[in-house]
């Protein structure tokens, strides 16, 4: 409370001498540790942390889970191998114990022991994954919306992600997929606020031409499934051609762009819609 509180190294030596059984001790002590070398630049700080971690790991039962993973255990050792420069090490731990999420810590690993290709690489994947994350948890968040009814809302977080996926896309074609769900959204939600959108149909266009090569999956419910019907219709497809013939289905015959969703099928996938 005064803040002058201080702890020394035999301190935290004499206290896990006392108590070698505790592992909170040895879990605080090792993050104590792990700070104060970033504080100091001592050598002696990062052995000792690394000692401690390691004891910690033994004494790990899944009670300890509401306190620290034992992935993050292991994340810790991994990143004091990296702090002491020992980049093989490092890798080599993070990949035998299946850190997860350690891409980065890999990927400085890497880029450590000059291996820019495999560095630049794994940064890649990095950046491809949380783009896909961040959707992934865009996506969850509008079918709650969506539940509730907000249709508003929802329709205001389509847009952000098709934004948000227009700035990063560039030439991807993995980005351009993960369009895909969200112009499909954004279509259908328009629907419902009597909305006609001449960029929707633009978009719904433009996204299937370049993804008829490239399927992906799918797990939107139709709008219908939200709204109560009693025979809920569920898309789950990697058919872009299945995805369009679902978004027609659900349009009204006297919704303006109708006849021109009819025509954009046609010339893309070459048929009626007889079905």
């Amino acid at each position: 409370r005064n803040n002058n509180f201080t702890i020394s190294i035999n301190d935290i030596k004499t206290w896990c001498t006392k108590y070698p059984n505790n592992f909170e001790l040895y879990l605080s002590s090792s993050e104590y540790l792990y700070v104060a070398y970033i504080n100091n630049n001592n050598g002696e700080y990062l052995d000792l942390a690394l000692s401690y971690i390691n004891k910690a790991i033994n004494q790990y039962i899944p009670e300890y889970s509401e306190i620290i993973s034992l992935n993050d255990l292991h994340s810790g050792v991994a990143e004091i191998y990296l702090m002491q420069e020992k980049y093989d090490l490092a890798k080599e731990y993070a990949e035998s114990n299946n850190v997860y999420g350690s891409e980065v810590l890999l990927a400085k690993c890497d880029l450590a022991l000059k291996k820019y290709d495999d560095a630049l690489k794994r940064s890649s994947d990095i950046y491809l994954k949380s783009v896909s994350d961040i959707m992934n948890i865009s996506i969850i968040q509008i079918m709650v919306l969506l539940k509730k009814k907000k249709i508003q809302e929802s329709y205001d977080l389509i847009n952000w992600s098709i934004q948000f996926i227009k700035s990063v896309m560039k030439d991807n074609d993995l980005f351009k997929n993960l369009l895909c769900p969200f112009i499909y959204l954004k279509s259908t939600s328009e629907r419902l606020l009597d909305i006609s959108s001449e960029e929707s149909i633009k978009l719904l266009k433009e996204i299937s031409l370049t993804s008829l090569n490239n399927p992906f999956i799918s797990e939107t419910k139709s709008l219908k499934y939200y709204f109560g019907t009693t025979d809920p219709v569920v898309l789950i497809d990697s058919n872009i051609e299945n995805i369009f013939k679902e978004i027609i289905k659900q349009t009204s015959k006297d919704d303006i762009h109708y006849q021109t969703l009819i025509d954009i099928y046609n010339e893309i996938f070459e048929g009626g819609r007889n079905e």
